[in-house]
C-alpha cells in the first residue's frame, strides 16, 4: 500500500518532533543527574579542603605559641598562652575527627597515617623540651627546640600541607570531571543534531525521487495526449494523489478517444 503524499510530507516532521522530544528529555534527565552528582562531589571535596586547610592553620598557630613558650622566660607569658593553646588543641581534635571520618580513599588514609606519625614525633619532641624547661634547664630546652622540636614542626606541617594539596587536587579533578561530563553531553546533542540533518537530507532525496519522477511521467502523458496520441498508456495502479491524477488523465484520454471515434463515425456517415 502506497502512502499518500500528504502522509509522506508529514512523516519527517513527526519523526523529527519525536526525536527532539526524546533528546530534550534525555538531555534534561542527564544534565539534572550530572548537576546533582557534581554538587554532591563538589560539596564533599570543598568540605574536605576547608577542614584540611583549617587543620593546618590551627596547627601552625599552636606551633607558634609553643615555640614562643619554649623560648620565653616569662611565666606570665606561658600562663597567657596556655588557654589559647588548649582551645586551639580542642578545635584541632574536633577537625581531626571530622577529617578522619571523611577520609575513605586509600591515598587519604595513607596521608593521614603520615600526619599521625609526624604529629607523634612532634609531640614527643615538644614534651621533651617542656620537661627540660620545667626542670629549670633553659639551655637544654633551647637546644632541644633547635635540634628536635623545630625539625619535627617542619615535618609535621609539611605532612599537613601535603594533605591540603591532595584535597586541592581532588577538588580540581572533581571540577574538571564535571566540565568534561557536560562537554560530553554537548557532543551527544551535536551528534544527534547531525544525525537529524543527515536524516532530513536522505528523506528529502527519497521524497524528491518518489514525487518528481511520477510527476514528470504525468507531464509526458499529458503532452502526448495534447499532441493527439490517444493510445498512450497511463498507469492507474497508485492509490495516492498521483494515482488520482493518473486516473483523471486516463478518463480524459478515454473521453477524447470516444469523442474522436464519434466524429469519425459521423464523418463516414456523411460521406456515404
Amino acid at each position: 500500500m502506497r502512502l499518500t503524499i500528504a502522509t509522506r510530507l508529514w512523516l519527517p516532521t513527526l519523526a523529527i518532533t519525536g526525536v527532539l522530544l526524546l533528546v530534550a528529555t534525555t538531555v534534561g534527565l542527564r544534565t539534572s543527574g550530572q548537576i546533582n552528582r557534581a554538587d554532591v562531589a563538589l560539596r564533599d571535596s570543598e568540605s574536605k579542603l576547608y577542614d584540611a586547610a583549617s587543620w593546618r592553620g590551627l596547627t601552625q598557630a599552636n606551633v607558634v605559641r609553643v615555640v614562643a613558650s619554649l623560648t620565653g622566660s616569662d611565666p606570665a607569658l606561658d600562663a597567657a598562652m596556655k588557654p589559647a593553646i588548649a582551645e586551639t588543641t580542642a578545635r584541632i581534635s574536633e577537625i581531626q575527627k571530622r577529617v578522619d571520618a571523611a577520609a575513605t580513599d586509600p591515598a587519604e588514609r595513607a596521608a593521614l597515617d603520615t600526619i599521625a606519625a609526624a604529629r607523634k614525633a612532634y609531640i614527643a619532641a615538644r614534651d621533651g623540651a617542656n620537661q627540660a624547661k620545667a626542670a629549670g634547664d633553659a639551655a637544654a630546652a633551647k637546644a632541644l627546640l633547635a635540634d628536635k622540636v623545630q625539625p619535627a614542626i617542619t615535618a609535621y606541617l609539611a605532612t599537613q600541607q601535603a594533605y591540603v594539596d591532595l584535597q586541592r587536587e581532588r577538588s580540581a579533578a572533581v571540577r574538571a570531571e564535571s566540565g568534561a561530563e557536560r562537554l560530553r553531553t554537548v557532543w551527544l546533542v551535536m551528534g544527534v543534531m547531525g544525525a537529524i540533518v543527515a536524516g532530513l537530507v536522505v528523506s528529502t532525496l527519497l521524497q524528491v525521487r518518489a514525487i518528481c519522477g511520477p510527476m514528470q511521467q504525468l507531464v509526458d502523458v499529458a503532452r502526448r495526449i495534447g499532441d493527439g496520441d490517444l493510445d498512450v498508456a497511463v498507469e492507474t495502479d497508485r492509490s495516492d494523489e498521483i494515482g488520482a491524477v493518473q486516473r483523471a488523465l486516463a478518463a480524459m484520454r478515454d473521453a477524447l478517444r470516444g469523442i474522436v471515434g464519434q466524429v469519425r463515425q459521423s464523418a463516414e456517415s456523411i460521406q456515404v
